[in-house]
């Protein structure tokens, strides 16, 4: 997922990125979890006033959905 959030489009609008990545923050696959955590932690860098909005939608008592959080804040 990294790869697709340096595209020239999602650099414009990393509101988009940031809505598909986040959809898989509770799948069942950790290594697909560790992506969503890591390439939004890479957004993060440069627009973390929508990480902060994207997060505080969560249901963190999802112990998947935390485990993204914490990759997210490391």
């Amino acid at each position: 997922m990294r790869i697709w959030t340096g595209r020239p489009y999602f650099k414009e609008h990393p509101q988009q990125a940031i809505k598909l990545i986040s959809r898989h923050k509770a799948a069942e696959s950790e290594y697909l979890r560790k992506s969503v955590g890591n390439s939004l932690h890479d957004i993060r860098k440069k627009f973390p006033d929508l990480i902060k909005k994207e997060i505080d939608s969560w249901n963190l008592t999802n112990a998947h959905t935390a485990y993204v959080k914490k990759i997210i804040e490391k």
